[in-house]
């Protein structure tokens, strides 16, 4: 599965390298990388034994002894990348834009910054989970990453990288390196540390477990713990299960009757993980055993069905049902043709201001309102085939315009059109002046601008998924705040100064003051809650979840919860299981659990 070692050592002069001795352990990896004339490595294992830690003990390793014109290695995972449509460079520039909005910015030549970054060389790409690519894509793949001479690193579980090169190639000039198995000596030096002393002599509850593994290793259920005990990954949840859990006693690893294979022996030790790691600790558990792991259980079978392997809070709402969706669209689009109309006649009565004709206004405007509805739906509904929205800030300043506005923004143009229609409505009568004047010089404008003022969130880097959360709720509702004010203010000069063209002239100045505040405000706030992330989350997503109980109503605080006990791990914006086999293990059980 590697290349020719001549081919391995040989520099670009001709010359080949002595490479430095990894010395057996990740601590060496650092060291033997830099001296790979290639730059290119690959790192195989099987599940569990620890190739995630390894990458990151590389890209930590070069970050902390990286000279200025070294690439700076980025850590990304390849199994969402389609070769087929989207090459290596495409397929780099467009994950580094992505998750650092900060690259989108335009370079001399005026390409992105991740353009112009990798195309010089800067960005050292490690792959970490090539074996997470499709299968019939991971020859393609390898025949994609050997069109370039470019450095990389690709972790695998060895059998999958395999297949891969029988089909295609190894990764040429690449050294090979395998992540072995821990021994019993590994466990025996290791395991004792993690729990207190029993006796005074010094013994702890694993010793005579241990022991067994040391003087019968040929015994059945010495052979099966002690082959199970190879991992990391097995031996962090033996750990958890008996060493941080008091009263535990890890002698019942060695009952044949119960435990006489591996995998029964793994299945007991993912089964105790979870509930061992809420129940340790200081602090009790929010929510008894029981609903967490039906929580987790439909959690991994969520991602496990929709391929992902990133919890992230604004994607969980495409497990609500399309119907519900459909008719959540629909509600928001009646409704805020009712709101309008029912807030702006109270506060127009309020002001003083005659409303019209009750009977021959009502019918037209039943005819008008359900038009408007049809229309409002229809771009809600493409608005929801572009996908969910994703976490975004505002940027502060002086705004750097960026082009047309993005359609989600864009549609909502049409609905502050729709909106003076109302004021005709009140009268019986049209306004194709005030709606002309309003569209062309008032809102077309402002749909314009504040997208210019948002930015995404960088959702590798944003410090946890609380703080994303905050943010888009800030910027959803400082952009509400802000149109409903904007809006007001241009609204009421628009009336009064068309209303005599208009057949408004009796609609007094605080009629149209009454009637703009409450259409502005009634649109942004359905604004926020249809177009943004945080208003999907909340409205739809969240309500739902909680009410049928595959999810906790604070399921924020929950998942912050199972990360500070070891059950998922964070990284930026995102939640994941802490190891993709305890993923798969809860979402097995999750028609059982």
């Amino acid at each position: 599965m590697s290349d020719h070692w001549a081919n391995v050592v040989r520099t670009s002069g001709g010359r080949t390298e002595e490479l430095a001795d990894p010395g057996g352990d990740l601590d060496g990896i650092t060291a033997f990388y830099r001296g790979l004339p290639s730059g290119r490595l690959v790192v195989l294992g099987r599940a569990g034994i620890g190739k995630t830690s390894a990458a990151v003990r590389l890209v930590l390793g070069l970050l902390g002894t990286r000279g200025r014109e070294e690439p700076v290695p980025v850590l990304v995972n390849p199994g969402g990348w389609d070769p087929g449509s989207a090459s290596l460079r495409e397929w780099l520039v467009n994950g580094l834009v992505r998750d650092y909005p900060a690259l989108a910015r335009r370079a001399p030549t005026g390409e992105p910054l991740a353009a112009a970054l990798v195309d010089a060389r800067h960005v050292l790409p490690i792959l970490d989970g090539f074996d997470e690519v499709a299968a019939p894509l991971r020859a393609t793949v390898l025949e994609e990453l050997n069109s370039t001479s470019a450095p990389a690193v690709i972790t695998s579980r060895a059998d999958e990288y395999a297949t891969a090169v029988a089909e295609a190639d190894v990764l040429t000039r690449a050294a090979c390196i395998q992540l072995v198995d821990l021994g019993v000596d590994d466990v025996v030096a290791y395991l004792p540390l993690t729990t207190r002393k029993t006796s005074e002599g010094g013994t702890t509850a694993w010793e005579p477990v241990l022991e067994r593994l040391r003087s019968r290793p040929h015994d059945r259920a010495a052979s099966v713990l002690a082959e199970l005990l190879t991992t990391p990954l097995m031996v962090s949840l033996a750990r958890t299960a008996y060493s941080d859990t008091p009263g535990e006693d890890p002698s019942e690893l060695l009952d044949a009757n119960r435990f006489g294979t591996r995998r029964l022996l793994e299945e007991h030790l993912f089964a105790g993980f979870v509930p061992a790691a809420f129940r340790s600790g200081a602090s009790a558990p929010r929510h008894d055993v029981d609903r967490v792991l039906r929580y987790l259980r439909v959690a991994a079978r969520h991602l496990t069905d929709t391929g992902r392997q990133d919890l992230a809070w604004w994607q969980v709402g495409d497990a609500v049902p399309e119907t519900l969706r459909r008719s959540w669209l629909a509600a928001i689009a009646v409704s805020e043709v009712f709101l309008v109309l029912g807030l702006s006649r109270a506060l127009i009565a309020v002001a003083g201001a005659d409303t019209g004709s009750a009977v021959s206004g009502n019918v037209l405007f039943a005819c008008f309102a359900a038009l408007l509805a049809v229309v409002a739906y229809g771009m809600l509904r493409r608005q929801e085939r572009e996908g969910p929205a994703e976490p975004s800030r505002l940027r502060w300043g002086r705004p750097k315009f960026r082009g047309r506005p993005e359609s989600r923004e864009t549609f909502m143009f049409s609905h502050h059109v729709y909106s003076v229609g109302y004021v005709g409505l009140l009268r019986d009568g049209p306004a194709p002046l005030g709606i002309l004047f309003y569209a062309l010089l008032l809102v077309l404008p402002l749909q314009w601008f504040m997208p210019q003022l948002q930015i995404p969130i960088d959702i590798q880097s944003v410090a946890g998924p609380t703080r994303s959360l905050a943010m888009d709720r800030r910027n959803a509702t400082v952009q509400a705040m802000a149109k409903i004010g904007f809006l007001t203010a241009l609204v009421t000069p628009t009336i009064a100064l068309f209303g005599t063209a208009t057949t408004l002239a009796d609609l007094s100045l605080m009629g149209a003051v009454a009637f703009g505040t409450a259409g502005t405000s009634v649109l942004s706030l359905r604004r926020g809650l249809a177009t943004t992330a945080w208003g999907q989350w909340a409205a739809v997503a969240r309500p739902w979840w909680a009410l049928t109980r595959r999810a906790p109503w604070r399921w924020i605080a929950f998942l912050d919860e199972a990360h500070a006990r070891g059950v998922l791990r964070r990284q930026g914006a995102v939640y994941q299981f802490r190891h993709r086999k305890l993923q798969e293990y809860l979402a097995r059980t999750y028609d059982t659990g």
